[in-house]
């Protein structure tokens, strides 16, 4: 049987896969992403070339939501192995790692105070830590809210 930070490491090496699927992808696209047109304008002397960017491939957009939902997947995973036993029986659909890009409002804190209450205080410590609102730049520009 696995353990529960197993889950873990293979939520990330399954983002790994689709990261890396996303780049040769993003690699192929970049060989040669426009294509040209020439076509002779005989009426006016002269000739008329139009520079066109390719589709990009649907599939592109398809690994990035799975790189990301995989790495969400593995933050909750850890969440839910360092939850409290209590957070975990009495609110078992509800407990994630909590990602809270601004607690300004009295709401913000009070959920994000509560979501803290399901772990031991020295996990909680280190989740606050890493919170977007905590960093120094924007919260839209944290790793956690891209």
């Amino acid at each position: 049987m696995l353990t529960g930070l197993a889950y873990l490491v293979m939520k990330t090496e399954r983002a790994k896969v689709h990261l890396d699927s996303l780049n040769r992808e993003l690699a192929l696209f970049a060989k040669e992403p426009y294509t040209v047109v020439t076509r002779e304008d005989a009426k006016n002397s002269r000739y008329i070339r139009r520079t066109q960017l390719k589709s990009i491939n649907p599939i592109m957009g398809m690994l990035l939501g799975e790189f990301l939902y995989c790495l969400r997947s593995g933050l909750d995973q850890l969440a839910w192995n360092f939850a409290l036993p209590a957070a975990q029986q009495k609110y078992p659909k509800l407990v994630c790692f909590p990602i809270f890009e601004s607690v300004s409002r009295s709401e913000d804190r009070r959920n994000f105070a509560k979501a803290l209450a399901w772990f031991p205080v020295d996990i909680a410590k280190e989740i606050e830590a890493l919170q977007p609102h905590k960093g120094l730049g924007s919260a839209q520009d944290h790793p956690l809210c891209s």
